[in-house]
């Protein structure tokens, strides 16, 4: 395939819009993790079609080039968040760190945020390191089952078409019609057809023939939505940007406005450096916030941005660039690098979360490695709910009534100076 250096630009928008978003300044940012499914899907789909058509396809060889391509850098990147929770996270956080990593390295952060958090938009995955390797964790459940299709084409009948086109209305109708908000965003029986439509849409470019005014209203449109707020349901929002998305990439041409944007330069270098972005931005910010708080304003964005895009010019020459090239590393060194990271991470992981992430002592909490068990946490918490009944002695009476924040300030008061003169009721 012609490399397309408005794809890049076209990636660009989506990490930058991503990364305002996570600021918290660009409520629909969110959507740029739906254009990235779109461009995987259409840049992935027709690189194996051809190598399908040409009698050169291989699930061996592509799943090597994800491999090369993502395994590295995602696998550098938790042993980090592992390092940096080791000496800022309190036990539970640490705890819920450590799930997190081992569900990113087996490509399933998606399935746990469902089962857990429930909830994208909830406050606490803004002090999550790994909140967002959800979406890789859809992307790469995507291609761990699509590859499997071209076992059952042959060249005179290539029905990859036919077939994704119903797996994808299949898809689309299920994301428009589940009752289940949590499922809809994370699970990848609702997210396929994201990645699908671009698989439909390169299949099918040659058939087009390329309009600049469709692209140029596209891009504009596409803006339109991510910057503008119409009270427009999530499940709209999404199907126009990934309808939009296809748009643009099928109808842009080298005499478009919208060309000119995308292959600027600066943009185009953003677009190269995007996996590198994403998969940073979140462990600064959530690090940011765990130690100073949830809010940020432009002054702390621009700093954060120069830092990130240091972060990851480096790791996209040094780890990305340098993994991907059969030249530089062979395949065997990179599978030794690869499986290493995967059990060091995994198994540290693990030893975390049975620790109940105490794997030091917290000795303002009274809490050592010598009494680490998992649930710590939620004993404190729900201790105030012993705390039921009469009040029976002549200190001073204390009814607490309230949800979370209630039971977090008994928690207090029974710490406090004032523990031996009060009585604290809880309903």
């Amino acid at each position: 395939m012609k490399f397309r250096y408005d794809i890049q630009g076209i990636r660009a928008i989506a990490v930058l819009t991503v990364f305002v978003f996570h600021l918290g300044f660009l409520p629909n940012g969110y959507l740029g993790v739906d254009i990235f499914f779109v461009i995987s899907g259409f840049l992935i789909t027709g690189i194996l079609n051809k190598e399908f058509i040409n009698g050169t396809y291989s699930i061996k060889e592509f799943y090597l080039r994800r491999l090369r391509r993502i395994i590295p850098l995602v696998l550098i990147v938790n042993i980090i968040a592992l390092i940096i929770g080791f000496i800022i996270m309190l036990p539970d956080d640490y705890e819920n760190l450590a799930q997190s990593v081992v569900a990113t390295n087996f490509f399933s952060n998606n399935i746990l945020q469902y089962i857990t958090t429930g909830n994208y938009w909830d406050v606490v995955n803004d002090y999550k390191p790994l909140m967002h390797t959800w979406s890789l964790g859809v992307e790469e459940q995507y291609y761990l089952l699509f590859p499997v299709i071209f076992l059952f084409l042959t060249k005179r009948k290539n029905k990859l078409f036919t077939i994704l086109l119903v797996l994808t209305c299949i898809s689309l109708l299920s994301f428009i019609f589940t009752k289940n908000e949590a499922g809809a965003f994370y699970l990848l029986h609702n997210r396929f057809f994201e990645i699908s439509v671009g698989g439909l849409a390169t299949l099918k470019q040659q058939e087009i023939k390329s309009n600049k005014n469709v692209a140029n209203i596209s891009l504009l449109l596409l803006f339109i939505i991510i910057f503008l707020d119409f009270g427009l349901s999530n499940q709209i929002k999404v199907v126009l940007t990934v309808a939009l998305t296809c748009l643009l990439i099928l109808h842009n041409t080298t005499y478009s406005l919208s060309n000119k944007f995308l292959s600027f330069k600066p943009i185009v270098f953003l677009g190269t450096i995007s996996f590198s972005i994403y998969m940073w931005h979140q462990l600064v910010f959530a690090t940011y916030r765990y130690l100073f708080g949830l809010e940020m304003n432009f002054i702390a964005g621009v700093l954060f941005f120069v830092i990130i895009l240091i972060l990851s010019v480096l790791s996209y020459y040094f780890v990305e660039d340098y993994f991907r090239n059969s030249k530089k590393v062979s395949t065997k060194n990179v599978l030794i690098f690869t499986i290493s990271l995967f059990l060091i991470t995994t198994i540290v992981s693990l030893f975390i979360y049975i620790k109940g992430g105490i794997v030091k002592d917290f000795p303002i909490l009274n809490i050592t490695t010598q009494n680490a068990k998992r649930g710590i946490n939620s004993e404190y918490n729900d201790r105030i709910y012993k705390l039921s009944g009469n009040f029976n002695t002549t200190k001073t009476k204390v009814l607490i009534i309230g949800d979370s924040f209630g039971r977090d300030w008994g928690n207090i008061l029974l710490e406090s100076n004032y523990k031996n003169n009060v009585e604290v009721k809880y309903c």
